[in-house]
């Protein structure tokens, strides 16, 4: 009977904890015979592929060509419909034409080389930016709106993505001129929205994909500007002036086109959702963020620790994510911040893992140690999940799923490949388990 009391209590103690501290290090023991340490707990991971994700309303201009070895070649192109300027300056007015150009800023995201020129190509839309439903105003990766087959403009150049300001795109002067003259004669086409975008329904600014590969992303000009009417205003003294055309912010997407003839994304089905392990993916595993692909764990052997002790508690459980060898030097560079969120059998994320506090969305914590390959990771506290995970039982299948803060987007590239716990520096799970 006392026998019986002492494990009641003891059961009682277990359960009771609310914290114990545990100072976790590599490869560290304790002298507590009761807590058991495991440098790499098993676990499995995997690639989600989606099949689509939404490209509109990002206020964010993405375009370019690059050719990734390890996951295949992108390209992006994006869409914008203009808006009249609210006050018609030029109206029966004497004035001369000088320039028509768009201008585009760069917004420091890129991905590929930039050390390599990179052709832009503008044209002219020959379908409006429009779903069945008018009213619906968003839109997909992959869509496509018809163009024009000649480029109204197109320009060779290098972009430094952290100093270059603006990129002007000089459209022809006889379309210039022109559109300077409907606005001076207040022609039908400019009368309002609705006749504008009957007359110019927008541009598509493209590259070159045979002298390119870069993607960079742009931002209109002072945010809402994308096309400008350069012109004099005639008197005693003629007046350079300028006219600026907005963009449609609702009516702005971006295309994106995975093309995989190789690389570890060929072996996905394109534009189908789907989910494959890191042993079919030559132990590795994906996060890209315009190819609409994470990294998903699963913990199919954590209740095995169950079957050791009659009463356990997992103390502390550390997920250490390093990238794999060779797969970040230049061009490539890893996301400054991930998260982790829980997810069901339908691998979307869920609700996002909070820090051991509950108060702060853990992002990792990159740490860069350039001398050591092993001292490059992101490293996450997964003990509540765990811990819920084992009090869940058999029939639980969350799992985590890792995102870029954006989560699928065309706003920034994300690029994060790993190797699996049978792999090279690969994916680690650090757990304490108290078990009695």
């Amino acid at each position: 009977m006392l026998r019986i009391i002492c494990l009641i209590c003891l059961l009682c103690e277990i359960t009771g904890c609310t914290k114990t501290e545990v100072d976790l290090r590599d490869n560290q023991t304790t002298e507590d015979p009761n807590i058991v340490y495991y440098e790499n707990y098993p676990l499995d991971i995997g690639t989600y592929k989606t099949d689509s994700f939404r490209t509109s309303g990002h206020s964010i201009f993405t375009a370019g060509y690059h050719r990734d070895p390890i996951t295949g070649n992108f390209h992006a192109a994006t869409f914008a419909e203009l808006v009249l300027p609210a006050v018609n300056p030029l109206l029966n007015q004497d004035v001369s034409f000088d320039s028509l150009v768009l201008v585009i800023k760069p917004n420091g995201q890129y991905y590929g080389d930039t050390l390599q020129p990179i052709r832009l190509s503008v044209l002219r839309l020959e379908e409006n930016i429009r779903n069945e439903d008018d009213a619906d105003v968003a839109f997909y990766s992959p869509r496509y709106f018809a163009t024009s087959a000649v480029p109204l403009a197109q320009k060779t150049m290098l972009i430094r993505p952290a100093k270059d300001t603006l990129i002007n795109l000089r459209l022809p002067d006889a379309f210039g001129a022109e559109l300077m003259q409907k606005l001076k004669t207040n022609a039908a086409e400019i009368q309002d929205n609705t006749a504008f975008i009957k007359y110019l329904k927008g541009f598509c600014i493209d590259v070159d994909t045979a002298l390119s590969n870069t993607l960079f992303y742009f931002s209109a000009t002072g945010g809402t500007t994308l096309m400008r009417l350069h012109y004099k205003l005639n008197s005693t003294v003629s007046v350079q002036k300028v006219l600026n055309f907005q963009y449609n912010s609702n009516r702005q997407t971006n295309y994106l086109h995975t093309n995989h003839p190789t690389g570890l994304y060929s072996l996905f089905t394109p534009y189908k959702k789907q989910f494959k392990t890191s042993e079919q993916l030559g132990h590795k595993a994906i996060l890209n963020s315009n190819a609409g692909s994470y990294i998903r764990f699963n913990f199919p052997e954590i209740l095995n620790i169950r079957e050791k002790f009659p009463f356990v508690k997992i103390l502390k459980a550390e997920l250490v994510i390093r990238p794999a060898a060779g797969t970040y030097s230049y061009p490539y560079s890893l996301p400054p911040a991930l998260h982790l969120y829980t997810s069901g059998e339908n691998n979307l994320p869920s609700e996002i893992l909070l820090d051991p506090t509950g108060q702060y969305q853990q992002t990792g914590d990159l740490r860069i140690d350039p001398l050591y390959s092993n001292g490059i990771k992101y490293t996450y506290d997964i003990t509540s999940f765990l811990s819920a995970l084992t009090d869940a039982g058999p029939f639980n299948k969350t799992g985590l799923v890792l995102v870029p803060p954006t989560t699928f987007s065309d706003e920034a590239m994300h690029r994060l490949i790993v190797n699996d716990q049978l792999g090279g520096n690969g994916i680690q799970l650090k757990l304490y388990v108290l078990g009695i």
